[in-house]
């Protein structure tokens, strides 16, 4: 039975070679590749000497051969690819700020930046063809809003973060407010939007015994007056202005008593009192004599004297009458002397009284 089949046998393989021999001998193949994960492969045949491309669908990349070939012995030369995702570039650093995220395809970066700056682009996208769907990403410095200047001022500055905005007013004005604003990390300034006003000087009083006009304004260029209650002068400045130094020009003035011109003492008389308003000055004559005009002047309060200034004048006697059958001669004022005489036949006789 072995021997049979032996025999058997042995005709099988003569005949095959001559079929093959006919026909110019086996023909070699090898078995269908296998397509890579998320990949395809071609080929025509799989015949020996055929050759299998492979390559990988968008977003990944070929790691190994790209061709085999169908080799004499039916396998495959070298070894079956495969294919990876694929990556971006790498992104440098961002300043201001950090990336998160990888850079493989499809995978997404997002942009954080630090506090008080922005991102231009929030985010990332590694593409199909290995590049990112923005260009680089940048960090911006967050704007504040702008500041106007004040009236009657100006500024000077940056709006962005941290940067401040300096004000400075016009000549004759000063700052209500804040010097300097800053911009801060959420988009908003410090501190109060300031005004510029008027400069100011300090208060003035009115003078005792006096009134001040101008409604005592205290603004830079701003005039007041002062004056007196009457019979008072005004010694110092008249009127005062406020400098851009919101200093006063002048001195504060004071109110003093007015002085009327000095009174002379009548010849034979005495006088008592002052000169200052309101004052009063009395006027005495010395014995035997008497005042004509006013025995008591005041000062009024435009500097004049009431009344008239005195004179000392000589007292008179009632004036003698001559005896019966006589004269009389002489002067009747203080220290006259009267002489009596008689006609002839008639003797001076003078009269007691008792």
């Amino acid at each position: 039975m072995a021997m049979a089949n032996m025999k058997l046998y042995v005709v099988l393989a003569t005949a095959l070679l001559l079929l093959g021999s006919s026909e110019g001998g086996f023909r070699v193949t090898c078995r269908s590749p296998d397509p890579p994960i998320n990949g395809v492969v071609s080929h025509q045949s799989n015949g020996y000497g055929a050759r299998a491309t492979y390559s990988c669908k968008p977003g990944y990349e070929l790691v190994g051969e790209r061709t085999r070939t169908c080799g004499d012995d039916g396998y495959w030369t070298g070894s079956s690819p495969y294919c990876t995702r694929g990556h971006c570039p790498a992104l440098t650093p961002v300043a201001n700020g950090a990336l998160y995220g990888g850079a493989y395809t499809e995978d997404v970066i997002n942009v954080v930046c630090d506090p008080g700056y922005e991102p231009r682009t929030t985010s990332l996208t590694c593409q199909t063809d290995n590049t990112w769907s923005s260009s680089l990403p940048t960090c911006a410095a967050v704007e504040c809003p702008p500041l106007p200047p004040p009236t009657n001022g100006d500024s000077s500055g940056d709006t962005s973060y941290l940067s401040s905005v300096t004000f400075f007013c016009h000549p004759g004005y000063e700052l209500r407010g804040s010097f300097s604003r800053t911009c801060l990390s959420d988009g908003t300034w410090t501190g109060i939007q300031p005004d510029c006003v008027l400069k100011q000087c300090s208060w003035l009083e009115a003078p005792s015994l006096g009134s001040i006009d101008g409604n005592n304004g205290r603004d830079v260029g701003c005039t007041v007056s002062f004056s007196c209650n009457p019979g008072y002068l005004l010694q110092g400045s008249t009127s005062r202005t406020c400098q851009e130094t919101q200093q006063w020009t002048g001195s504060q003035p004071v109110c003093i008593k007015a002085q009327c011109p000095p009174l002379t003492v009548p010849p034979n008389g005495m006088k008592f009192g002052g000169t200052a308003f309101m004052d009063e000055v009395t006027f005495m004559c010395i014995t035997g004599y008497e005042i004509v005009g006013s025995s008591t002047l005041t000062c009024q309060d435009d500097q004049t004297w009431s009344g008239t200034e005195p004179a000392c004048v000589r007292s008179q006697c009632p004036v003698s009458q001559p005896p019966a059958h006589g004269d009389v001669s002489g002067g009747n004022l203080f220290g006259d002397t009267v002489t009596y005489e008689c006609e002839v036949g008639y003797r001076l006789r003078t009269r007691s009284h008792l």
